[in-house]
């Protein structure tokens, strides 16, 4: 039976080490500046979100979540407005999943966070027929408005999850 040799043999190689340049943007990406500070519950209203809309030299409209006052991980990239809208646009009806994809990975939590502020600044609304459903209202959003007012605090608090009023229950016809 032959015997294998422990002896193992390395190539090294010439070549020069890679360089990794500093974080610098690259002149494809334009640079982000926060325009609009907003403030939204959660969708099960047991916390409250921060959010910044943004803009650069593209003049596109850019959205991220930066705080959350409960203690759901969140990823503050920013995303296209332009995405967002192709996104909603290929579903019907809509729900935060389908916002997943326009995330890098870094959290589960952000899909669930863009679908509330995208509640509050009203370019969704609650679907009528199904619970966790939105859908499109037609309203882009805008860097101006209300929602503007960065110093001043919000008066959305956080609330438990609200429950079905009593003029969605069924009454009985009186014969």
């Amino acid at each position: 039976m032959p015997v294998k040799s422990k002896a193992t043999t390395k190539t090294i190689s010439k070549a020069q080490p890679k360089v990794t340049p500093p974080n610098t943007p690259s002149s494809n990406t334009p640079e982000i500046h926060p325009l609009r500070t907003g403030h939204c519950p959660s969708l099960k209203g047991l916390s409250r979100l921060t959010y910044e809309l943004g803009g650069g030299t593209d003049d596109a409209i850019m959205f991220r979540i930066t705080d959350n006052s409960g203690g759901g991980h969140f990823s503050d990239e920013w995303v296209s407005w332009k995405l967002i809208e192709l996104t909603l646009q290929a579903s019907s009806p809509i729900t935060s999943h389908q916002l997943r994809k326009l995330y890098s990975g870094k959290s589960a939590n952000n899909a669930g966070f863009l679908t509330a502020v995208l509640l509050k600044e009203g370019i969704i609304e609650a679907h009528p027929e199904k619970r966790r459903y939105y859908r499109l209202t037609g309203k882009a959003p805008s860097l101006t408005g209300p929602a503007s007012i960065a110093a001043t605090p919000s008066t959305d608090k956080p609330k438990a999850i609200a429950k079905k009023s009593p003029a969605s229950k069924k009454v009985p016809k009186k014969q």
